[in-house]
């Protein structure tokens, strides 16, 4: 994460991109999973500072084994309800902090 950020900031780029598992391992349980996940975006909230933010982030629903018949498409609950977990905790790591962003800077009162 560290080399991203630099190199980024020579390229004098405003925007990154990521997916979940790509930025941070799969753990032996979803909370660890998540816990992972958490303590890289909380790093990359550091790295980026106020000039760099996210273009986008979201889960990779297509690299892991248990995924082979689909995440969101899978017709075996399992993976589906954990897949379905995946993209919540990918939506709560950046996409709710820019919405809520966006919301003030178009003066949004609602």
């Amino acid at each position: 994460m560290r080399a991203n950020f630099e190199f980024i900031n020579k390229l004098g780029v405003d925007k990154w991109c990521f997916h979940d598992r790509d930025i941070a391992p799969d753990g032996k349980t979803l909370e660890e999973t998540n816990a992972n996940l958490d303590e890289v975006v909380a790093l990359a909230k550091e790295l980026q500072g106020s000039k760099i933010r996210p273009s986008w982030g979201t889960a990779q629903l297509f690299v892991h084994p248990h995924y082979m018949h689909g995440g969101a498409t899978s017709s075996e609950l399992g993976v589906y309800a954990y897949a379905a977990a995946q993209v919540k905790k990918a939506i709560e790591a950046r996409f709710l902090e820019t919405i809520v962003a966006y919301k003030k800077k178009i003066g949004f009162n609602g």
